[in-house]
C-alpha cells in the first residue's frame, strides 16, 4: 500500500486494504497516539489488484480518490469519469506488483493530480517495463473529478524492479522526487514532478550491484534524508536478502 511519502499535512490518513478486494478506511487519531485506529469495512468496491493501490487525501485528511493501478476511483467510491483503464499491459505485471502506483499533487496547482504507475508485458516475476502516468483534474465533473490525461508513457524498457515507486518532497518544498530501482544492478531511475510536468534525468549508477526478488520494500525517512532498500529471497535460485541505506539529497535527487 503507496502512502508514505513524506507527505504534507494528512494527505496520507487514509489507506486501502485489498487482500479481499474491500475498501478499508483506516482513522488514525494524532492527538492519541495510543489509540488503536478504527477501520471502516461497511464499504464495498471490487479491485483488480491484490498488492497493487494508493489513496490520497486533501490536506485534512478527507478521501479525494484511491486506484488500484487499473482504474481510479472518486470519494464516493464511484469509477472516475475516464478513470477506467488507464495503465496498458495492466494484465500482465501490472496486477500483482507491488506499490506500482502513487497518487501526487502536482506542485502549485491546487486541483491537479498526477497518477503514476508500473506495468510489463509478462508476468509478475518479470522485471518492469513500462512507466505511465495520468493527469487528474478535481474540478472536473461537477468537483468529483475526472481523469483528463493518461496512458502518458514516461519510461519505456526492461530492467525496471517490479513495483515500488517512491517520492520525497523536493528540497525546495514544493515539487517531487520519484525513485525506482532497476532489476538486476545498481541502477536508480529519477524524475522530478514540477509546477510544469514531470521530466526525466540521467539514471544514477550506485552501491553493489543486487537482484530485487519478490519480497522487498522501498521507502525514504519522514525527514527525506535517507533513502532505504531492502530485497528478500524471491523465485531465484541466487537471490539473497539485503538492506542498503543511503543519504539522499533532495535538491538534486542523488543518493
Amino acid at each position: 500500500m503507496n502512502a508514505q511519502w513524506n507527505v504534507d499535512g494528512k494527505r496520507a490518513n487514509k489507506w486501502y486494504f485489498s487482500a479481499t478486494n474491500n475498501l478499508d478506511i483506516l482513522n488514525y487519531s494524532q492527538a492519541n497516539a495510543i489509540q488503536l485506529p478504527s477501520i471502516d469495512t461497511t464499504v464495498w468496491q471490487p479491485m483488480t489488484s491484490m498488492y497493487n493501490r494508493s489513496c490520497i487525501c486533501d490536506t485534512s485528511g478527507n478521501l479525494l480518490y484511491y486506484s488500484d493501478g487499473l482504474h481510479i476511483y472518486d470519494s464516493s467510491f464511484h469509477l472516475m469519469q475516464n478513470g477506467q483503464y488507464i495503465t496498458p499491459n495492466f494484465s500482465g505485471g501490472g496486477n500483482c506488483f507491488e506499490d506500482a502506483i502513487l497518487i501526487l499533487p502536482m506542485p502549485r496547482h491546487d486541483s491537479h493530480y498526477y497518477v503514476f504507475t508500473m506495468s510489463n508485458d509478462t508476468t509478475c516475476i518479470s522485471p518492469g517495463q513500462y512507466l505511465y502516468y495520468s493527469i487528474i483534474n478535481s474540478k472536473s465533473n461537477n468537483g468529483k473529478g475526472a481523469v483528463i490525461s493518461k496512458s502518458n508513457l514516461l519510461f519505456s524498457g526492461d530492467s525496471l524492479a517490479n513495483g515500488h515507486i517512491k517520492a520525497c518532497r523536493h528540497g525546495n518544498g514544493n515539487d517531487w522526487w520519484l525513485l525506482v530501482k532497476d532489476s538486476r544492478g545498481n541502477k536508480y531511475y529519477r524524475f522530478l514532478l514540477d509546477s510544469i510536468g514531470v521530466h526525466s534525468f540521467q539514471p544514477q549508477h550506485i552501491g553493489i550491484p543486487y537482484l530485487v526478488g519478490d519480497s522487498w520494500q522501498a521507502t525514504f525517512s519522514l525527514k527525506g534524508n535517507k533513502y532505504a532498500i531492502a530485497s528478500g529471497r524471491g523465485p531465484f535460485d541466487h537471490d539473497t536478502t539485503t538492506l542498503n541505506i543511503f543519504d539522499f539529497d533532495r535538491c538534486t535527487g542523488l543518493l
